[in-house]
């Protein structure tokens, strides 16, 4: 057990998986996940302020402007262009009349219980209450609304897909990554439905399918396939009892209440004509009217409780627990000097001098190391390295410690500040992990630097790249210092001077919270440490279970890249997104809509421990729905290529596609068997060495036992389930011997 964790022993972690606990299939009546709401007590910028909602197929992020418009971002899982690309179906805009959002009083709530989405705002003389939710058993989503006085209430549909869109470069093209040459999106249609209703849709009238299996050798097998993109049209309908069409993109309430119901019903269908896919829209708003909003109301709420009954992770830590500000979490990662976890982002310059300390130096003795007072080598200096080794391919620590670094990639002995020092321009150091450098509890990292520019580049480093898992000091942007840890990131204000020294240090006590970054002596930026809090794990797997559950049950995966919560950003890297730098929309996701395995998978693994099987089923059925491009249009069957020369699992397999001998103990194996089919004429025989391992073992070992048990030709494994089972050998059964 890694010793981070085993020093929070105190700690009691429940995770009752309750399909394999029926003790326990009940719960907690769902209670418990009220504590992990998301309450926002100000309205959002922007849609990156936004929460996410969802019914597994459907999915909406909602936020609340500053001027009190209520804006719902729409997604659905299978809304696919004519080029590949996962699109949102539009945005919907709300405004009420008065508007109760010019009061102080605004909370947005995320009500996981219930999955659903609660907005207050107003004060006394006028107060309203809106509640969304994206039914669990229908694709639409409800938004009702009641205050008083009574209010009017104004939705309007936004779309920004109004005109074709020619995808030709960067950063566009990488929304449609997998896309040769240039591509083409089609605009979305406004259709004049003729009531008072607002119905939209965006139609592929052609298809990147045919040019993308051509591409991957497999043009064959566009001829004997649906193309699932031509003709695929998504989109949706709004209406509500009492509201009136004001324009093709608007509608109005008929007149001032104190309650307000809207629907906003949502489908994607291959159709032959745009009018019977609206035809199709229009039986299954219909379908989704019938019934009162309460008996739909309780039925989505049921759905959300059989989910959160169903597993859960509960911490109860005791009072003496709860001291203390959030700990520097360890790795097991090596310590590296110029270079991050994975031997990028490389200092170049020249370093003189690396001390780590097991506490928070005084800003006092900081600043007399800045002024060039020799560190002073007590019990609490963990390791020190002045960097004026003989070698330039293995450093040994001349403070604390006798650690070695060792060089990888070019290093140059030079000049240095207090005497030689070290030049990095492509190689760093590496020290193996070791528990003394974990530092959880207190530090202090000391360097003097000499940047050879304006370029960014890892001083100490012990973080797995992309996280605040362990502690990391260095330049970014460009020669600026930065702290990076589990409390936080801390800049500093200006880049260093290159080609000049300089002394750079970051501190942080758990004891106290206090976290600061310091050059030459003096403190840049500091800040506190967020209070210690042992139920973030189960905050954290509950927030994406739910997200899981919001996505995880339509026609597709969920995607790896944004799921389908993604959303237009202000800022891009740090600069400002305009017209002329970049016009990325809330389509936009890097590495467009292909699926990567070796991302998709992280999102489906932890569902095997919450038995959340169902929404893994679009997941395999992805796979399963692939199967036949690996058909042989000759023979019509799988030809699989056998692995002759090893084994998996003890029984013959195979690979392209992934083929198992599978035992036939049980009804699903022996289902399976009869897959495996020979040709005509043929016959399928699988030849097993029976019991190889036991005679190797029996040659290797000269174990008599064993050998003489060969020579009489026993079976093993018939002698083995005698002996365990108490039974005569003769007794012993062919599901026995297995």
């Amino acid at each position: 057990m890694h010793r981070f964790w085993s020093g929070c022993a105190h700690w009691l972690v429940f995770l009752a998986v309750c399909a394999s606990l029926p003790a326990l299939a009940r719960g907690p009546a769902a209670e418990w996940v009220d504590r992990y709401d998301v309450v926002w007590d100000t309205p959002s910028g922007s849609a990156v302020g936004s929460m996410p909602l969802g019914n597994g197929d459907v999915g909406v992020n909602v936020w609340t402007e500053q001027d009190g418009d209520l804006l719902l971002y729409i997604s659905k899982t299978d809304a696919w262009s004519e080029i590949g690309r996962l699109l949102k179906l539009g945005r919907i805009r709300i405004r009420l009349t008065p508007n109760p959002f010019t009061s102080s009083r605004f909370e947005q709530a995320l009500r996981l219980r219930h999955g659903e989405i609660r907005i207050r705002a107003g004060d006394g003389g006028g107060r309203v209450h809106i509640r969304i939710w994206v039914d669990a058993h229908q694709p639409v989503v409800r938004v009702e609304l009641e205050g008083r006085p009574p209010f009017a209430v104004q939705a309007a549909l936004e779309i920004w897909r109004d005109r074709p869109r020619l995808f030709t470069g960067e950063p566009d093209k990488f929304s449609a990554w997998q896309v040769l040459g240039p591509a083409e999106e089609t605009a979305d249609t406004l259709w004049s439905a003729g009531d008072d209703r607002i119905v939209w849709f965006h139609r592929n009238p052609r298809s990147q399918w045919a040019l993308t299996l051509a591409h991957q050798g497999l043009g064959e097998f566009a001829q004997r396939a649906a193309d699932p993109l031509l003709n695929r049209t998504f989109g949706g309908m709004l209406g509500g009892v009492g509201f009136t069409k004001w324009d093709d993109r608007t509608l109005t309430s008929t007149a001032a209440r104190r309650r307000h119901c809207l629907n906003l019903v949502l489908l994607t269908r291959q159709t032959a004509t745009p009018e019977e896919y609206v035809q199709a829209l229009d039986r299954l708003a219909r379908e989704v009217a019938h019934g009162d909003i309460e008996r739909h109301r309780d039925g989505h709420r049921r759905w959300w409780a059989e989910f959160w009954d169903r597993s859960w992770i509960q911490v109860h830590v005791p009072d003496s627990g709860r001291a203390g500000f959030k700990p520097i979490l360890p790795t097991s990662l090596p310590l590296r000097i110029g270079a991050d976890s994975e031997g990028a982002n490389r200092l170049q310059g020249v370093v003189d001098g690396v001390y780590l300390w097991r506490r928070a130096l005084r800003p006092a003795e900081i600043a007399a190391h800045a002024g060039g007072q020799p560190p002073r080598r007590d019990r609490d200096c963990v390791v020190g390295w002045d960097l004026e080794g003989e070698s330039e391919r293995a450093l040994v620590a001349s403070a604390g410690r006798r650690l070695v670094a060792k060089a990888v990639g070019s290093l140059e002995p030079t000049e240095g500040r207090r005497g030689r020092g070290m030049r990095l321009s492509g190689g760093y150091l590496e020290v193996p992990h070791e528990r003394v450098l974990d530092l959880s509890e207190a530090l202090t990292i000391e360097a003097w630097v000499m940047p050879a520019g304006e370029v960014s580049g890892r001083i100490v480093d012990t973080t797995r790249a992309g996280t605040s898992l362990g502690y990391c000091l260095d330049l970014f942007p460009g020669s600026a210092p930065r702290a990076i840890t589990a409390a936080g990131t801390l800049h500093a204000p200006q880049p260093l001077t290159p080609g000049r020294w300089a002394h750079v240090a970051m501190t942080f006590d758990r004891g106290t919270g206090e976290y600061r970054l310091f050059v030459d002596g003096r403190p840049v930026a500091e800040t506190v440490a967020p209070p210690h809090d042992p139920d973030e794990l189960a905050r954290a797997w509950t927030l994406q279970r739910f997200l899981n559950a919001c996505a995880g049950r339509g026609a597709y995966p969920i995607k790896f890249n944004g799921s389908i919560f993604t959303f237009d950003m202000p800022e891009t890297w740090g600069a400002p997104r305009t017209a002329a730098t970049w016009q990325a929309d809330a389509d936009y996701r890097r590495w467009g809509g292909a699926y990567w395995f070796q991302n998709t998978r992280l999102a489906y693994w932890p569902m095997l421990a919450a038995g959340d099987y169902d929404l893994m089923r679009p997941f395999f059925r992805m796979y399963l729905d692939a199967l036949p491009l690996a058909v042989n249009p000759a023979t019509g069957r799988l030809h699989t290529s056998l692995n002759q020369s090893g084994a998996a699992t003890g029984r013959l397999s195979s690979s392209e596609p992934n083929l198992q001998n599978i035992p036939i103990r049980g009804e699903e194996g022996r289902r399976i068997r009869q897959a495996f089919v020979a040709a005509p004429g043929a016959v399928l025989i699988a030849a097993d060495y029976s019991q190889i391992e036991l005679r190797v073992m029996a040659h290797v070992s000269q174990d008599p036992g064993l050998l003489g048990a060969f020579e009489r030709d026993e079976d093993i494994h018939a002698s083995t389930a005698a002996a365990v089972l108490g039974i005569p050998l003769t007794e012993v059964t062919k599901d026995q011997r297995r």
